[in-house]
């Protein structure tokens, strides 16, 4: 019989499957960049990092394939009521791109259904189509995705065989780089908004220059403020973990948004914004924003995140809170 691995002992520390000792549960509020691997799905390593870190929450602030890698926020306790502003944070990927062949998902998993010959292209012309695929565009998402429709996933009902038509939409790609080509190979960095679907820009771009693409590669380098250079791996989390070192790695909440504007409160004024009130000017410290009605980080003196707040006429008002008031009581001026 299969003995079952023990929670937390009265230290606060756990034991791994070997019965090994690991380091303390982390108890942090934040956000874990993690490293994702080419493989398992995003959902399945956020369960790993939980059960590593021993944190009674955690959820993940963006999907990534299970044949992408990169950047993959993961979110701690309250952090993951941040997930959607996460997320709507711009995007930077390094993406390979073949020429010559199409599939059914846009991606070298699916089915080629389709192999033409490159053209003899040079980089100017490749880099004058691209052009066209910068700023707002409309594309239409893979049916192979995770997008829902009629409360099943898109790839579920493609999978079975029924035609899926996705709706086109309309997304934002900031910037487009060519990193690499050399024919049928084309690398490209992509600074993007929310929804863009890099399979789509690489079969889009192939019907562009006459001859089909898909996706070969995909690595996210970059969300909002979070880059690889932040990331650990889950090997590298794992020894963390064991070392007690977890802490270490844990990106505040405030900071995790950075790429946000932000206005500092007085105490009194955090107090009003957590009991639903509209906080006036003279409540905020520092750098109060005008009413474009955009999400901003609202801070207390100590540069804690307290809540995403939104300014309005007269001062501004909280979307939604992150923070609890220190021991059920309202902070006081």
């Amino acid at each position: 019989m299969t003995a079952r691995n023990p929670g937390p002992d009265s230290s606060g520390r756990g034991r791994g499957r070997r019965g090994e000792t690991r380091g303390p549960a982390l108890t942090s509020d934040g956000v874990v960049v993690l490293d994702k691997p080419q493989g398992p799905t995003s959902m399945r390593l956020v369960e790993q990092v939980r059960a590593l870190v021993q944190h009674r929450k955690a959820g993940h602030a963006g999907t990534l394939d299970p044949a992408a890698s990169g950047v993959l926020p993961i979110c701690l306790g309250a952090a993951t009521r941040l997930s959607p502003y996460l997320m709507d944070g711009d995007k930077e990927y390094v993406a390979g791109v073949r020429l010559g062949v199409e599939t059914t998902t846009f991606d070298l998993e699916g089915e080629v259904v389709a192999r033409r010959e490159v053209p003899a292209l040079q980089i100017g012309e490749v880099e004058r189509h691209l052009e066209a695929f910068t700023g707002l565009i409309v594309q239409r998402p893979p049916a192979f995705s995770a997008l829902r429709s009629q409360g099943e996933r898109l790839y579920e009902r493609a999978r079975r065989g029924e035609v899926v038509e996705v709706p086109p939409r309309t997304v934002e790609v900031r910037a487009i780089e060519v990193l690499r080509f050399a024919p049928p190979f084309l690398e490209l960095r992509v600074t993007c908004g929310k929804g863009t679907y890099l399979r789509s820009l690489a079969s889009d771009l192939g019907r562009a220059l006459g001859c089909g693409a898909c996706l070969e590669a995909l690595r996210r380098t970059r969300v909002g403020r979070l880059e690889l250079r932040h990331a650990v791996t889950p090997a590298g989390l794992a020894e963390l973990a064991e070392a007690g070192s977890l802490e270490s790695i844990v990106i505040s909440p405030a900071d995790a948004l950075g790429h946000l504007p932000a206005a500092r409160l007085s105490r009194s004024g955090v107090a009003r914004l957590r009991h639903g009130q509209v906080v006036g000017p003279e409540e905020v410290v520092e750098s109060l924003p005008s009413a474009d009605g955009g999400p901003l980080r609202v801070l207390d003196l100590d540069g804690r995140l307290v809540a995403i707040g939104q300014a309005v006429e007269g001062g501004l008002r909280a979307r939604r809170v992150i923070a609890a008031e220190p021991d059920g009581q309202a902070e006081r001026a």
